[in-house]
């Protein structure tokens, strides 16, 4: 008996998780780690504020967002301001939101030190365009 011969089977390529709506909204508000309305997620997100605010009451029932309502103190046209911001503890604590946003596991002060030196650099870029446009 002649046997077949055997060929290797391909090696199975390692797929990545494509990122969900609630993962591009957290990487979008952690990387820009400043409080965030509704009207401006959706214009960064390119969406409907609905499915924002959906996915916020997710976020901050877990407590990876933070959320603050303002009221105006006009009485006659009470309105309500909403803004969110991230969590920075929660990244330490919640193995899901680390992988949500792509880190391995990090301490609390490294996403604080992480943050400060982002916002520096920010500033740093600001007065050099204005050095620029002078």
């Amino acid at each position: 008996k002649a046997k077949a011969a055997t060929t290797p089977a391909p090696a199975e390529k390692k797929k990545s998780k494509k990122a969900t709506f609630q993962d591009q909204l957290l990487r979008f508000m952690f990387g820009h780690a400043k409080p965030c309305n509704l009207k401006m997620l959706c214009e960064n997100l390119k969406t409907s504020e609905n499915s924002i605010n959906f996915c916020m009451l997710s976020l901050v029932d877990k407590e990876w967002v933070m959320k603050k309502e303002f009221v105006s103190s006009k009485k006659a046209t009470a309105r309500t301001k909403e803004l969110y911001w991230p969590n920075l503890s929660a990244v330490s604590k919640s193995k899901e939101l680390q992988q949500a946003l792509g880190v391995s596991s990090v301490t609390a002060e490294e996403v604080r030190a992480a943050v400060g030196n982002r916002q520096y650099l920010g500033s740093q870029l600001s007065s050099l365009e204005r050095e620029l446009a002078a």
